[in-house]
């Protein structure tokens, strides 16, 4: 039945999830890039130069970079809960590769949302 179809479709792309768009041509800061880049907590100044360089072609070549917030958040509890249990958790980040940018992306969402909580990977 089409119009059964058509209701589970929308009940689906009405769920909204908090996202937050870290990059790409929507994306607007009130600093310049290189200032918010440098400003970053996390990261040496070669890291922030990188990720002031993946704001630039991120911003060329993509509408948006968004993340689910909600998701990042999960992840960043599991690994404080099992790290207040004394165990040393390990983190592996797995990208699916659909794309060159995918561990790119990684790396620079751990770095441009410190609040997330989740250590800049190791590549």
């Amino acid at each position: 039945d089409k119009s059964t179809k058509g209701r589970a479709l929308d009940s689906v792309s009405t769920t909204s999830r908090p996202m937050v768009i870290v990059a790409g041509e929507k994306h607007k800061r009130k600093t310049s890039d290189i200032c918010w880049a440098l400003s970053q907590p996390k990261g040496n100044f070669v890291i922030r130069l990188v990720g002031w360089f993946v704001v630039k072609i991120l911003r060329c070549t993509t509408t948006q970079v968004s993340v689910d917030m909600e998701s990042m958040s999960k992840v960043a509890r599991s690994v404080e809960t099992l790290s207040e249990d004394n165990m040393k958790p390990i983190m592996i980040i797995a990208p699916t590769h659909r794309s060159f940018f995918d561990f790119i992306i990684l790396s620079f969402v751990a770095f441009s949302v410190p609040e997330i909580g989740i250590p800049i990977p190791s590549i």
